[in-house]
């Protein structure tokens, strides 16, 4: 039987915030992709991973990728 969405979803925000730092609630808040992660059977660690790859979030401690055009001093002044 799959565990209730409701801690699931629990689980999956202490993840996310465990691996980015930041609260799933005001970086997206949206629940439509982690309904769609929990009835797909993602394991919370693994929604989490999969929520900071799509929204762009690196992991603390892991590589930034910068788009082109953003690299070097930003301008002071």
């Amino acid at each position: 039987m799959p565990e209730p969405f409701e801690s699931w979803f629990q689980r999956f925000e202490a993840e996310f915030l465990r691996r980015s730092g930041l609260p799933w609630r005001e970086v997206a808040g949206e629940l439509e992709p982690v309904l769609d992660c929990h009835a797909l059977g993602f394991s919370p660690g693994d929604a989490a991973a999969d929520q900071l790859d799509w929204l762009g979030l690196p992991e603390p401690g892991g590589p930034v990728d910068f788009p082109p055009g953003r690299l070097g001093i930003p301008a002071t002044g």
